[in-house]
C-alpha cells in the first residue's frame, strides 16, 4: 500500500488558521462597514443636491408668483377705490338738490292769495378726510380705508305775503300744500317740516288799497353725506 505525503499540508494549516484570524475578520468588516457609510453618504449628499436644487426653483416661483399676488392686490386695491368713487360720483349726480325741481315744487304749490317775495337757499359741506386702512404685525386689514365724504346741509327759507281777505288765515293752508307736494315731501323725509318763523303784523298796500301780512317759511332739509 502506497505511503501518500502531503508536503503543503503544515502550509495550508498555517493559512487556514490566517483566514480564521477574528482580527482580519473585524477588519474586513470595519472595511465594508466604512464602505456601506461611504456609499450612503454619497447617496445622501446626491439627493440634498437634488433637494436644494428643487427647492431653488421653488423659491424661484413663488418669488415670481408672490410679485404677481402682490401686484393682484395692488390692482385689487385700485378697483375698489375706484369704484368707491364712481359710486360718491353717482350719487352726487342722481341725489343732488336741484333749484329747477324746487322751483317746480313752488310753482305747484301757489296759490292766489300768496305771493312768494324771496327765496333763498343756503347750502353747507362738512367735509370728512379720508381714513386710512389699519392692518396689524401680519399685513391684514383689522380696518378698512375709508374715502373722504362730504355731509349736505341745506336751508330753504321763503318769504312771503298772504294778501287774502283775511290776511294770515292762508299761511296755513300754504304750508300744508306746500309740505303735500310729493317731491317736497320726499325731501323732507319723516321728521323735516315746514316752520313759520316770522310773522308781521296786517300792513296796509298803498298800490293796492289791500291789507297783507309778511311771513316767513323755514325748511331744514335732513342730512346727506356724499
Amino acid at each position: 500500500m502506497p505511503i501518500r505525503l502531503n508536503l503543503l499540508a503544515e502550509t495550508l494549516a498555517r493559512e487556514e488558521e490566517r483566514r480564521k484570524d477574528p482580527v482580519k475578520r473585524a477588519i474586513l468588516v470595519a472595511i465594508c462597514i466604512v464602505a456601506a457609510s461611504l456609499l450612503g453618504s454619497l447617496l445622501s449628499y446626491s439627493q440634498l443636491l437634488v433637494r436644494n436644487s428643487e427647492l431653488a426653483r421653488l423659491e424661484t416661483e413663488w418669488q415670481l408668483l408672490r410679485k404677481d399676488h402682490d401686484q393682484a392686490r395692488e390692482n385689487q386695491k385700485k378697483l375698489a377705490e375706484a369704484r368707491q368713487r364712481l359710486t360718491a360720483l353717482q350719487q352726487f349726480a342722481t341725489n343732488r338738490f336741484l333749484h329747477g325741481n324746487l322751483l317746480n315744487v313752488l310753482q305747484k304749490a301757489a296759490l292766489p292769495d300768496v305771493s312768494l317775495t324771496r327765496l333763498r337757499v343756503e347750502q353747507f359741506y362738512v367735509v370728512t378726510p379720508p381714513t386710512p386702512a389699519r392692518t396689524n404685525a401680519a399685513g391684514r386689514v383689522t380696518q378698512p380705508a375709508k374715502p373722504a365724504s362730504a355731509t349736505e346741509r341745506i336751508l330753504l327759507t321763503l318769504d312771503a305775503r298772504d294778501e287774502s281777505t283775511s290776511p294770515g288765515d292762508m299761511i296755513t293752508s300754504y304750508r300744508q300744500r306746500l309740505a303735500a307736494v310729493p317731491q317736497f315731501k320726499a325731501w323732507l323725509s319723516t321728521n323735516g317740516e315746514v316752520v313759520l318763523r316770522n310773522l308781521s303784523a296786517p300792513v296796509h298796500d298803498p298800490k293796492s288799497g289791500k291789507a297783507y301780512v309778511s311771513f316767513t317759511l323755514e325748511c331744514r332739509f335732513p342730512e346727506r353725506v356724499r
